[in-house]
Order: structure tokens, then sequence, then C-alpha cells
């Protein structure tokens, strides 16, 4: 009987080897291939973000070239793009890059954004400050000019209504007439560039 037990005492130590179970006094590492499958897993699966999410995207701003006509430039903007985004980089100075390709800024230093409203149904209204009024005549027109073709760059919006602190104004639509209606790109078509416009890369 004390033969049998030794034996079995004795295979039951032989199976416990093979299974590669030991007894540790304390914590030890372990190679990856002895780790049972699925345990090197991460608990949580949660998206690595991509080296560009915080970079910006390319938005197209619209300035003025030495032929008086509207001239493209690129403008590095974090996304989403929305209105109040791209007419705050269009009211940025022009870059050394831009100026060096002969573009400007006919709106005045110093107009600021002071709220949006829209799009609806295309449709957005910006107040700007009183500053830009500071410009008249062909300047102005430019000046509007640049702020309708810059913001009907977004894919939601074809319209454009002007307040100025606040206040509903007239402002210069197509040809010499005032006028207090939403303005589109075809009321400056004679400043479109078409196909003479200028692209500035950053």
């Amino acid at each position: 009987m004390v033969a049998r037990r030794t034996v079995g005492v004795a295979l039951v130590a032989v199976l416990v080897a093979a299974c590669g179970v030991q007894e540790d006094r304390e914590p030890r590492a372990l190679a990856e291939d002895e780790v049972p499958f699925g345990l090197l897993a991460p608990a949580t699966s949660i998206a690595e973000p991509s080296p560009g999410d915080a970079a910006g995207v390319q938005s197209t701003i619209w300035f003025v070239d030495n032929a008086g006509l509207l001239a493209r430039s690129r403008r590095t903007i974090r996304p989403p793009v929305e209105v109040a985004d791209i007419v705050r980089a269009l009211l940025e100075p022009v870059t050394e890059a831009e100026a060096a390709a002969g573009l400007r800024s006919t709106i005045p230093p110093g107009t600021q954004l002071l709220g949006v409203e829209g799009p609806t149904d295309g449709l957005v209204t910006l107040d700007l400050s009183g500053e830009f009024l500071t410009v008249s005549g062909q300047l102005q027109r430019l000046a509007l000019a640049q702020v309708v073709f810059t913001v009907t760059g977004l894919a939601n919006v074809d319209r454009v209504l002007f307040q100025f602190d606040g206040q509903p104004a007239e402002v210069p639509g197509r040809g010499d007439e005032l006028t207090s209606a939403p303005l589109t790109r075809v009321d400056f078509e004679q400043f479109d560039p078409r196909m003479t416009s200028t692209t500035i890369q950053p």
C-alpha cells in the first residue's frame, strides 16, 4: 500500500512538472511564448490618433493680386473648418510668402469678426466690426468680394449677409447700387480671376 502511495505522489509530481506549473515565492517575468494566447492583447481597444489629425486642413482664402483681381492662397485650419474659422483666417495679415507673390488684403487692419449666424439654407450672416467700413468705393467692393468668395468656398454656403457692429447696413452689390440683401459670387464677377488666379502654397 505504501509503495502504491509513493508511486502515486511521484506520478502527480511528474504531471505537474510536465504542465509547466512552478511554485514561485515572488512574481517573475514570462516570455511571450509562455503567455496563453489572447492575454497579450490590450484590455480595451483605443484608436491611435492619425499623425495628420492635429495638423489641420488646407483651406482656400481669397486675397487681391497686383492686377486688382481676387487670388487664392491656402491657410492651414484645424478641422472641422467652420465659417468663423475661415473668416478669422482671412482677417489675419498676409504672410511673407503671400506678400512676395504680390498678394494683399483690402480688408482694413483691425477688422474683427463679432458674430456668425448660420449657415441656414446656404445663407450666412456675418457681423464684422466697423473698421471694415473705413474703406469705400472699389476697395470696399474688393474687401466684400474677399469675404464672399472665401466663405462661399465652404460646401454649405452660397450667400453672405453683412452686418457691422451688430447693425444691418447697405453695401455695394452688383454694379454701383447699394443693397442690404445677401451677396453671392455673381455680385463680384468682375473680380473673379477664373483661370488667372494665383495659388500660394505655404
